[in-house]
């Protein structure tokens, strides 16, 4: 288990991170600037926090208190940096062993022996006599987890491990991964900006913004739940509006938006309260007129005013007829958009069921009518 709690300052950027993580992986995911790849290195030992603590396994790693400070080599963990600062002289062989050199596991026999096993397990026995300039982008990323796993480390640290990889090789490496984890029973801590690969590989997410820590839990906590509209965005709730709250009971919120009143999932609010209100895009259901809805569905008239392919997926962009609200963004699968022949009409009804509208406290920005992405440009801006 690793438990972080720390502060620090590099010119007018500060750092305040609180994290915690059991076996599995927790990801740390945000925009660029937002501190990630600083928080590995503090873990890591490469960089000294101002303030603060680091566990793992209770074993303190820093404490700035006891003035308890550990070099990277003493810390038990393994560290996979973005471009994977392999040894261009060495073998494959040669780079996996350099891992084992602060190890207990000194002797000649049992290096190789490691080796073995750790190419073996990674499927790279063939490149070992390869130098790293002779093996693909997808074989160095492997060589390079198996130099950090070979010392059998408390916690792996990946920084943005596949950003450089193609499609193919970055879903294959993280199949890989995922065997890696249950198989070795890791904790792994992974910084990434790619929404996919972070709800694809995470147990735990800890959601970074502006050097803080703007929502951590599970998965599905982080995904489904945002605490926040600026977590929303980041978590691809592109559909995001100001509200305020007209009724509330039991069952569910009546909300008054842009685009109407809408029917919203019950929350601790009551009437008058400010809101922002998130509805993702593939929740957006475009629907046949003659279907019935739900008496907790909101019904909206929209009116497509746009529209881009994207491979399996169609994002179609609706005016709310009668609403002088921003655009609603509607994610349609390429089959249903091609049995209901949506291209052949502009005007549809949508609903919006009341379990997938979600509201949160309002924040100051972004407000009412600012698109996502203009609320992403001004407020969740790259450093």
């Amino acid at each position: 288990m690793i438990e972080a709690d720390f502060s620090l300052t590099i010119g007018a950027f500060e750092l305040n991170i609180r994290l915690d993580a059991d076996s599995g992986v927790l990801v740390l995911y945000g925009p660029t600037g937002a501190g990630k790849s600083l928080t590995l290195q503090v873990l890591a030992g490469l960089v000294r926090p101002r303030r603060g603590r680091v566990t793992v396994r209770d074993h303190i790693l820093s404490d700035s208190e006891r003035r308890v400070w550990l070099p990277p080599e003493r810390r038990r963990v393994g560290w996979v940096p973005q471009q994977y600062a392999l040894f261009s002289h060495l073998t494959v062989r040669q780079n996996i062993a350099y891992g084992l050199r602060s190890s207990t596991l000194v002797g000649r026999a049992e290096r190789e022996r490691r080796v073995a096993e750790l190419a073996e397990l990674l499927g790279i026995v063939p490149l070992l006599d390869r130098h790293p300039q002779q093996c693909s982008g997808g074989q160095q990323q492997r060589v390079a987890l198996a130099r950090a796993l070979a010392p059998e480390p408390d916690v792996l640290l990946l920084d943005e491990p596949f950003s450089s990889l193609d499609p193919a090789v970055r879903v294959a490496l993280r199949k890989e991964l995922r065997r890696l984890k249950d198989r070795l029973g890791l904790t792994v801590v992974m910084v990434t900006h790619d929404r996919e690969e972070a709800y694809n590989l995470a147990d735990r997410v800890a959601v970074l913004c502006d050097g803080q820590v703007l929502q951590q839990g599970t998965r599905d906590e982080v995904f489904r739940t945002p605490v926040s509209a600026r977590v929303a965005l980041l978590t691809g709730w592109r559909n995001l509006v100001g509200a305020t709250v007209r009724s509330a009971d039991a069952d569910t919120l009546l909300v008054n938006t842009p685009w109407g009143p809408l029917r919203a999932a019950p929350r601790p609010f009551a009437p008058g309260d400010p809101v922002d209100v998130a509805v993702r895009p593939d929740r957006v259901l475009l629907v046949r007129p003659e279907r019935d809805s739900q008496r907790t569905d909101t019904v909206l008239h929209c009116r497509i005013v746009d529209e881009q392919a994207l491979g399996p997926w169609h994002t179609l962009e609706l005016a709310v007829v009668g609403s002088d609200g921003p655009h609603l963004e509607c994610d349609v699968p390429d089959h249903p958009y091609q049995v209901m022949r949506v291209h052949e009409r502009r005007e549809w009804d949508v609903v919006l069921p009341a379990s997938t509208v979600h509201c949160m406290p309002r924040e100051g920005a972004p407000r009412p009518g600012v698109h996502a992405d203009v609320g992403i440009a001004a407020g969740l801006a790259d450093r």
